[in-house]
């Protein structure tokens, strides 16, 4: 399991940034439930920061365990395109032009290395589930 010290850089590296770049789009975004909600995702999915990639080598990638075929839906179907822009502004651009590739095969590639990218995919997921997120430090609900 990942300690406590890992867990807290992980949150204040990460996710915290990149709910302020969501926020900056739409403030419901960032909301402390959220924050909670996202590295509790990442601690249990990678099983404490300890698998980017899916075991067995199953598709699934990012300390959140995105699925390109999630990614592409998400993409395409399910977040306003003022969100894709946002997702964009996580990758550099010229990272992303040395990127071999085309379209969201070659920005879901990022997920395995770029943090701020997977999590911002994760909170926006999160985002079109029509239920409400639990109240923050409701942790049984939470990772219900």
């Amino acid at each position: 399991m990942a300690s406590q010290k890992l867990i807290r850089a992980f949150d204040l590296g990460v996710v915290v940034p990149t709910l302020a770049v969501l926020t900056a789009v739409d403030p419901r975004l960032g909301v402390l439930p959220a924050r909670q909600l996202l590295v509790m995702t990442a601690v249990h999915e990678s099983n404490g920061f300890d698998a980017p990639l899916q075991y067995g080598g199953g598709p699934a990638r990012s300390y959140f365990q995105i699925e390109p075929v999630t990614f592409r839906s998400l993409l395409e179907h399910e977040i306003q395109p003022s969100w894709v822009k946002a997702l964009d502004d996580l990758v550099p651009q010229e990272v992303l032009a040395a990127t071999p590739g085309r379209g969201i095969e070659r920005l879901a590639d990022h997920l395995v290395w770029n943090d701020w990218l997977a999590c911002a995919v994760a909170r926006l997921k999160y985002f079109t589930v029509p239920r409400a997120l639990p109240a923050a430090g409701d942790w049984p609900a939470l990772s219900a």
